[in-house]
C-alpha cells in the first residue's frame, strides 16, 4: 500500500522482468493483483480500520489498453 486517503488507496508493486510480456508490458495478472491489493485497501479505509479477514468476493478486469512499468506516479 502506497497511500490511503479519504476514498481511496493506491496499491504499487515493484515489478521484475518475469511479470512483463514481450513489449514490456505488464501482465495482466499481475495487473490483476495490484488491483485487488488495492481494492483490500480502500475496504479497510471505507470501514475505517483494518480487517484481516475482508476478502474479495468477485473481481473483473476489462484491459483497455496495455500497462507499461512506471518510475514513479504521475503528478
Amino acid at each position: 500500500c502506497a497511500e490511503l486517503g479519504d476514498g481511496f488507496a493506491i496499491a504499487m508493486m515493484p515489478s521484475n522482468p518475469g511479470m512483463l510480456r514481450p513489449g514490456g508490458f505488464i501482465s495482466g495478472p499481475t495487473q490483476f493483483g495490484v488491483a485487488d491489493a488495492a481494492l483490500w485497501f480502500a475496504t479497510f479505509v471505507g470501514i475505517g480500520r483494518i480487517e484481516p479477514m475482508a476478502l474479495t468476493s468477485e473481481l473483473s478486469i476489462r484491459f483497455l489498453r496495455p500497462a507499461r512499468v512506471v518510475s514513479r506516479l504521475a503528478p
